[in-house]
């Protein structure tokens, strides 16, 4: 779901991490960042979160 979402955001997925935690690296215009953050948060029910947001 996430992935579909940076997609559709225009940005750039650079990495994915798997640990404890699945942790993704995407380029993404800082502008677009705050609108991203809250996008993740309600189509992962809060489990998703935004570093740097």
């Amino acid at each position: 779901m996430l992935r579909r979402e940076i997609e559709a955001q225009g940005a750039a997925l650079i990495g994915v991490r798997h640990g404890i935690a699945v942790e993704l690296t995407i380029e993404l215009g800082e502008d677009a960042v705050p609108a991203f953050a809250a996008r993740v948060g309600d189509i992962s029910q809060g489990a998703a979160t935004v570093d740097g947001a």
